[in-house]
């Protein structure tokens, strides 16, 4: 079980990230990690809106990070 020390710090991370400013793909992972503290065993998957095809897209960089496997390698 997470404590809530633990929750902090991921979210301090987080904070930290975006305050250097840190590239969105560490940013996503820290908040998958952060995610991943208060669900364990969620899958976790970051969706970008690509507004010339009026879609969404997940974001498969940080999605593999965190441990998300997709059938596209």
């Amino acid at each position: 079980m997470t404590n809530e020390l633990d929750l902090l710090e991921a979210q301090q991370a987080i904070h930290e990230l975006i305050a250097q400013p840190a590239s969105l793909e560490k940013i996503l992972e820290a908040i998958a990690r952060w995610i991943g503290l208060q669900l364990p065993g969620a899958v976790v998957a970051f969706m970008r809106f690509d507004s010339a095809l009026a879609t969404y897209r997940r974001i498969d960089e940080a999605a593999r990070r965190c441990g998300y496997r997709t059938n596209r390698g």
